[in-house]
């Protein structure tokens, strides 16, 4: 909704998320930060959806919901970065400052479909109706651009998670975590 992006607009452009960013490093970064590069582009925001278990489990037709909001931004030392803002009771709160822009760039990619992410194996697509394309097939085993139908798409989620769903033994176990029911940060107060 319009409330939405602009609440999370205000968060991701707020003093504590550019503060967040300028202490941020990533691996390799350069040792010397320039405070000033610090900053969030709140008015590019990226949806991101993850495949739901009940989706996985043949319980549902709807096959995602949104997982976070996905901001560019650059860290205190100049780095690509993306802050996700997720949903948590009736507020948005920064649930993580990522490297790369890959959120952005899949969208770019996903031409007016909406982005599709499987976090188990940090796998991207791009969903039109009835219809899934694999943004990278690096670890799917899938080409970039191959296209399956949505209930191709389920029978692969089922293949891989099927075992691992909330009240599986995998999921008692705490093997892993189980699939789905993730908190990624307390919210703010």
């Amino acid at each position: 909704t319009a409330a939405d992006t602009a609440a999370i607009g205000q968060l991701t452009g707020s003093r504590a998320t550019v503060d967040r960013l300028a202490s941020t490093k990533f691996p390799g970064a350069r040792a010397a930060a320039a405070v000033n590069a610090a900053k969030a582009d709140p008015r590019t925001q990226v949806a991101v959806y993850e495949p739901t278990a009940a989706f996985v489990a043949g319980k549902s037709d709807i096959p995602a919901e949104l997982a976070y909001v996905a901001v560019p931004a650059r860290t205190g030392d100049g780095a690509e970065a993306t802050v996700w803002a997720e949903r948590q009771g009736p507020a948005w709160t920064v649930v993580n400052v990522a490297s790369g822009d890959y959120e952005q760039r899949y969208a770019q990619a996903a031409a007016g479909g909406y982005l599709l992410h499987e976090p188990q194996v940090n796998a991207w697509y791009a969903v039109h109706g009835d219809a899934v394309t694999v943004l990278d097939g690096s670890v799917t085993g899938l080409a970039a651009g191959t296209k399956l139908a949505l209930a191709d798409y389920r029978a692969a989620l089922h293949d891989r998670y099927a075992d691992k769903l909330p009240g599986s033994a995998y999921d008692r176990d705490g093997a892993g975590g189980g699939y789905g029911g993730r908190e990624r940060a307390v919210p703010a107060a």
